[in-house]
């Protein structure tokens, strides 16, 4: 591979990368939390609706990062955008 398709790959990758160990943080955070809620309402140990939770959480932590990068990629572009048309007009 040339060293420009590395970087474009890499431009591409990290981000994903950062919001996959963000995801899995809070997840690990909520995960901890749900279980040990679990245990202080039923007073024991045991396997239940807490454990289906954590892909949930997951998957919307992941998704929630990845809809706030877009918008922060567009809000970025349309500044960008403005400040070229107001160098234009005057």
């Amino acid at each position: 591979m040339t060293r420009p398709r590395i970087m474009r790959n890499l431009k591409k990758a990290v981000p994903a990368v950062c919001r996959l160990s963000a995801a899995a943080s809070v997840t690990c955070l909520y995960s901890l939390w749900a279980i040990e809620q679990a245990y202080a309402r039923r007073g024991y140990r045991a396997y239940g609706g807490e454990y289906l939770s954590i892909p949930l959480v997951a998957w919307a932590i992941y998704n929630i990062l990845t809809v706030l990068a877009k918008i922060i990629h567009a809000v970025g572009a349309w500044r960008k955008e403005r400040k070229t048309f107001e160098d234009q007009l005057f």
